[in-house]
């Protein structure tokens, strides 16, 4: 907390409010539409679904972290709440819209990030799997929007 309070904190509070309320109505109250999932992240609307990652842990509540590709899902959903697992066996925690329309997606265990056809599952290919020759470690999706504004 800053006291007195930064007028650049007050004035980007206004615009992130407004543009929230731009999307979702004031006094609106979320409505659950789905369940059965471990550990949801990384989501993306796209072509009239939300795609996003559901990340299998051994036991999170007790600290157990260890993940499971086989056991993780790639989700697309409509907005009733239906939804398909679209791909398995890859541990992604986030997905991004390519300008194509597939879905870039990273693939964390596997040390990748992967273009996906949003219609089938199918890798399409590997964007990313090195940097200046030496494998990533652990893509996650908030790395994907520092390349914000560049086409992947």
């Amino acid at each position: 907390m800053f006291w007195p309070v930064r007028p650049d904190y007050v004035e980007r509070a206004q615009k992130l409010q407004a543009a929230y309320e731009a999307v979702i109505a004031p006094g609106t109250t979320p409505v659950k539409v789905a369940d059965g999932f471990t550990f949801t992240e990384g989501p993306t609307w796209l072509k009239g679904h939300l795609y996003f990652s559901d990340m299998f842990f051994a036991n999170p509540a007790a600290g157990d972290w260890t993940g499971s590709p086989a056991r993780s899902r790639l989700i697309a959903m409509t907005p009733e709440g239906k939804h398909r697992v679209l791909a398995r066996g890859m541990q992604s925690n986030g997905t991004i819209a390519a300008a194509n329309g597939n879905l870039i997606v990273c693939d964390m265990f596997g040390h990748r990030v992967v273009e996906v056809d949003p219609a089938t599952g199918r890798v399409v290919r590997v964007v990313l799997d090195k940097v200046n020759g030496k494998p990533i470690d652990g893509p996650n999706d908030h790395e994907m929007f520092l390349n914000r504004g560049k086409p992947i």
